[in-house]
């Protein structure tokens, strides 16, 4: 759209108060940057609770299996 009509992202930049479209861009790079940011860090925790129950539930059944040896 921006390249049809070039003005556009003039106005759409003096909408949301931005003095230029370039500005407009910039901001719309950074938040979603930044949104990025954001959802990688959610699956790098849901990674990490993952790991810590797998190796829970580990080492209660390898605990399990040990008593069960030992009888």
């Amino acid at each position: 759209m921006v390249t049809i009509v070039p003005d556009f992202s003039a106005l759409l930049a003096q909408f949301f108060g931005l003095g230029r479209g370039i500005d407009l861009l910039i901001v719309f790079s950074i938040i979603g940057a930044y949104y990025l940011l954001f959802r990688l860090y959610l699956k790098i925790e849901k990674i990490q609770q993952d790991i810590t129950s797998l190796i829970t539930h580990l080492a209660i059944e390898e605990e399990v299996n040990e008593d069960i040896s030992k009888k």
